[in-house]
């Protein structure tokens, strides 16, 4: 049975085959134009691979770090690659996040509220973002599908699997196993969702001709979802939940999430994305 594509942009192909994932694995690095973006992508996280600190520790140093980037703008304009593009609008995702949200974070780990957080984008950073985002067709800010988790991925060994212990962020902002399991957990869950859209794109075909079943697909649908779930009851195994709040200023922002209303949900094994 021949199933029509719902979403395809060259990234993503949301279809039987690769399900929400994009269509092969994301780039790891900028190619070696934006190396001073590269590089302070790779400086940015709070702990380093090494165990240093880096930029987002120190308060301040991000926003210098990167008011001195060069402009992008002319480069990012050419670029026709579409791998190149979503690995450069994550990139500048990660960068605005940090640069806009590091007051926030700093002011959080003092006294355990919510500082306020940069409200001007410089243009070296702005003007790029929103060109690959113009390219993507979607808004300029960090999100779940381009920038944060299944276009962040890449794998320890490539002869195995999308489990979550095998893969690790591209880029980060605490830099620590808890941000990592967090949200390559996400990636792991989302490794059956061909069979999720598989199921649900056969339904749909087979329902229009009532003298075909639909039960086998149902069933198909509500194994996948049985995996998946059973693959998301493992967060707390990748990702203490005590420590969600090393990064998680820098992907859901402060206005309108107090802390009192995520630890209701963190403590009652809940999440809301």
């Amino acid at each position: 049975m021949k199933l029509q594509n719902h979403y395809k942009d060259g990234f993503f192909d949301v279809c039987a085959e690769h399900g929400f994932l994009p269509v092969k694995d994301p780039i790891v690095s900028l190619p070696s134009t934006y190396a001073d973006v590269q590089k302070i992508l790779d400086d940015m996280p709070v702990v380093l691979p090494n165990g240093e600190h880096g930029l987002l520790h120190h308060e301040g140093k991000i926003m210098k770090a990167i008011e001195a980037l060069e402009n992008h703008l002319e480069e990012v304009k050419k670029e026709d690659d579409l791998f190149v593009i979503q690995a450069l609008f994550r990139s500048y995702g990660f960068l605005t996040s940090a640069y806009l949200l590091e007051p926030s974070y700093q002011q959080f780990r003092l006294d355990g509220t919510y500082g306020k957080a940069r409200n001007v984008l410089p243009a070296n950073i702005a003007q790029p973002f929103c060109h690959v985002s113009e390219k993507l067709g979607v808004f300029p800010w960090l999100d779940y599908h381009y920038a944060y988790s299944l276009g962040n991925y890449r794998k320890l060994d490539e002869n195995k699997d999308l489990n979550w212990e095998n893969i690790t962020m591209c880029n980060r902002f605490s830099g620590q196993s808890d941000e990592v399991g967090f949200i390559m957990l996400h990636v792991d869950i989302n490794r059956f969702s061909p069979g999720l859209v598989g199921s649900v794109m056969h339904t749909l075909e087979v329902v229009k001709d009532e003298s075909k079943p639909v039960h086998d697909f149902l069933e198909a649908n509500w194994l996948t979802m049985k995996k998946m779930n059973e693959r998301r009851k493992e967060m707390w195994k990748a990702s203490r939940w005590q420590h969600y709040n090393d990064f998680r200023i820098f992907i859901m922002g402060v206005k309108g999430n107090e802390v009192k209303q995520w630890k209701k949900f963190i403590q009652r094994d809940c999440w809301v994305f």
